[in-house]
Parts: structure tokens; sequence; C-alpha cells
């Protein structure tokens, strides 16, 4: 008789933390599609709301047009607001996921090596302990020179501005991160010196952190089995 445990592949180290990037990488697709099927119904919902504000504006009194016109200009802001809400709740949704990932990597290569030092122990707090426990005490090359850990940290930025500051703005103590939303597509800043999330923004997010996963985990792989 066949011997059904012996055909199973050993859970490694190797094993698990593939899996990691696997499941990391389907939570991001999915945050991407969420996304994306959001930006769809709202861009629907304005279409097809212009069309009723023309059609009921013409259909009215010329005495009430004034009025209705101003009602339903109140009515598509917002409708037009609804989306950048959603944008900032699934960014910094997507932000505190890579940062849990990045805190149980730690504790997780903790547990295999057999480590005293636990990540709680080190000063610091969020992605940038993280990569001090990685790089410091689990000898990671940490890849904090490519492009995916860059932006990144100028997503900490925005994030932080965004939990803190409700997105509002300072030229004195932002400079770093103004200069990383003028140059960006996807960002903008109103007159009042707010940032606002476009469409596009969230999916790059998603990107850049999947490839950032991608790029860590052989890295921490390559360190443990060192």
């Amino acid at each position: 008789m066949i011997d059904v445990d012996e055909l199973r592949a050993p859970i490694t180290l190797s094993s698990t933390l593939y899996n990691h990037i696997w499941h990391m990488q389907s939570e991001f697709r999915i945050i991407g599609d969420l996304v994306q099927n959001m930006e769809d119904y709202f861009l629907q919902r304005c279409v097809d709301f212009e069309k009723y504000e023309a059609t009921t504006i013409k259909k009215s009194p010329k005495y009430r047009r004034e009025e209705l016109e101003e009602q339903l200009e109140d009515e598509y802001n917002v409708l037009l607001s609804m989306p950048v809400l959603i944008r900032h709740s699934l960014f910094t949704s997507t932000y505190s996921l890579l940062e849990a990932f990045l805190n149980d990597l730690c504790s997780e290569v903790k547990k295999e090596r057999n480590l005293l030092i636990d990540i709680n122990d080190l000063s610091g707090a969020g992605i940038f302990r993280a990569q001090t426990y990685l790089s410091k005490i689990l000898n990671v090359e940490f890849p904090s020179s490519h492009r995916s850990w860059q932006r990144i940290c100028n997503y900490n930025k925005l994030r932080n501005c965004l939990v803190h500051a409700d997105g509002q703005l300072s030229k004195e103590s932002n400079k770093q991160l103004l200069k990383f939303i003028k140059a960006h597509k996807y960002l903008e800043v109103n007159v009042i010196l707010k940032v606002q999330l476009q469409d596009g923004f969230v999916q790059e997010v998603c990107d850049t952190m999947a490839q950032f996963v991608q790029e860590l985990i052989p890295k921490v792989i390559e360190a443990v089995e060192a």
C-alpha cells in the first residue's frame, strides 16, 4: 500500500514563504479588482446623473431652473466625493496589509531560527521597524534601493498625512511629500493644499506592493538558508 504521507511534499520555510507571496498577491489583486469595479460604478453614476440633470432642468419651469441647478449641483458634488473617500480607505487598508505582512514575516523567521530578539524589542514602528529587523537581525539583503520600496516609503508619508491630518498638507513640513505628489500622475493637491487620490492610484499601489513582496521573499529565504 502506498503511504500517502510519504508522497506529500514537506512543509519548509521556503514553501511557506512562497505561499505568502501567492496569498499577498491574491489580496492585492482582489483590492485592485474591487477598486476598478468601484471606479466603473461611480463613472456610470455620474453619466446617468448628468443625463438626469439635463432632462430634469429642461422639463422644469423657467422660474425654478436656477434653484434646481443649485440643488442638483450639490447632489452631484456629493456623488463626486464618494469615490475619493473610498480610494482613501482602500489605500490605507492596502498599506496596513503590507505592514501586517512584514510584521508576520519577521515573527515567522524569528521562530524558524529560534532567535531571542523579537521585532517588538526594536525601536520604531511599522514598515521601517520591520526593515530594520530583517536587515540587521536576520541579515537580509533588503531591497531598499529598488523602485518598489522607494515608492512604498512615499506611500508611508502619504498614508500618515491622510490618517493623521485628513490629507491636509503643509508647505513647511511636507516638502518631500509635496514633491512626490506633484510628480505623480494619480495624485493632486487642491486649492486648500489637501491631497486627492485619483482613479488609478490604488491600482498602482497594489501593483507596487505585489512587486516588492516578490522581490523581498527570495532574499529572506537566501538569508535564512545561509
